[in-house]
């Protein structure tokens, strides 16, 4: 059975690809917040990847984890962007869903 704050990170997470799915189906030139295609396809598999493992409690062990997702919104993306700060706030849900990305 999943925890209240995993339901609640999993309708979080939803949301989020949901929102990235819809602006990679608009023009870029239509789009309220200037992120490339390629930014938001590769933040579509990230999301998608923490949502699965945290689904399935399948987390890496902590010397297997990287870069969380809010990091690579501040270090890649224009600034105060809604969609990145939903992102940043996918972190919070508990704080070990920040890192589960694993390195290759």
């Amino acid at each position: 059975m999943l925890t209240n704050r995993t339901q609640e990170f999993l309708r979080k997470a939803d949301a989020v690809i949901k929102k990235i799915e819809a602006m990679l189906n608009e023009d870029y030139g239509k789009r309220a917040e200037k992120i490339s295609d390629l930014d938001l396809q590769d933040m579509l598999s990230l999301v998608k990847q923490l949502r699965m493992r945290v689904e399935t409690n399948q987390l890496p062990p902590k010397n297997k984890r990287y870069r969380s997702l809010s990091r690579i919104v501040v270090d890649q993306w224009p600034l105060g962007t809604s969609l990145g700060n939903e992102i940043s706030e996918l972190r919070g849900y508990p704080k070990t869903f920040s890192v589960v990305i694993v390195k290759e």
